[in-house]
């Protein structure tokens, strides 16, 4: 099994204050390989990658100006289920043996972001009338898959989610700068997976239960998810 990590070199500020990307990835390949699993990267940052201690390294590139387009990428193209989507900031405590038989696992459902991160997307979405046909409304009531942590073992479901990825994308060409970036991120890849998941009534996993955004960094069984804010502290002080 493989962990697969993705860095795009950002196009516009991620973060408030300079986070050190390359601590953390290293500290998770780290905590990866500790637990058992083989390791990769997917990027477009020749001196981010250099060094890093991994079993595969693959340099794409694409046009798409939302951060995370390169996890697009990968349920795309890398065909066997041998493997999952890792955020950097995952850490590693124990090693998780997947079940083929779950259509979807990820890292734990927002309870407590729809407001602050979601609903400025949302509005905008209505006001320019895009997207009609999904209730983004409803995410405040369903709470939003967090995808720190993905791995999609229903194909066709994977295709179908990949398909209306790139149409949101698509759709949003020449008003993307309307949008709040990371905020936008956030609604298509995560709200649309959430949408998209109960309507075709997947059979789930996940792992960080119980949860607020801010409590999300004490972790689970498996891993630590050092989500955004938590990162702001010097890491040696968190990892």
């Amino acid at each position: 099994m493989t962990a697969v990590f993705t860095y795009k070199a950002p196009q516009y500020k991620i973060y408030n204050v300079p986070i050190d990307q390359r601590y953390w990835i290293e500290k998770a390949i780290e905590a990866a390989k500790n637990v058992g699993y083989k390791t990769a990267l997917y990027t477009d940052d020749k001196n981010f990658a250099q060094d890093l201690n991994l079993d595969e390294l693959h340099f794409i590139s694409d046009n798409y100006f939302l951060w995370d387009s390169f996890k697009i990428y990968v349920l795309e193209n890398r065909k066997n289920l041998d493997y999952f989507l890792c955020d950097n900031d995952c850490i590693f405590k124990n090693r998780i043996d997947f079940d083929t038989n779950i259509d979807i696992y990820f890292d734990g459902i927002e309870t407590t972001t729809f407001t602050d991160i979601y609903l400025p997307t949302i509005s905008q979405f209505n006001k320019q009338k895009l997207f009609p046909e999904f209730n983004f409304m409803s995410l405040k009531e369903l709470g939003i898959m967090n995808v720190g942590l993905l791995k999609i073992n229903n194909e066709v479901f994977r295709n179908r989610y990949v398909s209306q990825w790139k149409y949101f994308c698509e759709a949003l060409t020449g008003v993307q700068d309307l949008f709040h970036k990371p905020y936008l991120t956030a609604t298509i890849t995560q709200g649309l997976l959430t949408l998209l998941s109960g309507k075709y009534k997947l059979s789930q996993k996940y792992f960080t239960v119980n949860r607020t955004i801010r409590s999300w960094p004490e972790g689970n069984y498996f891993y630590t998810h050092f989500i955004g804010h938590a990162k702001i502290k010097p890491a040696t002080q968190l990892i």
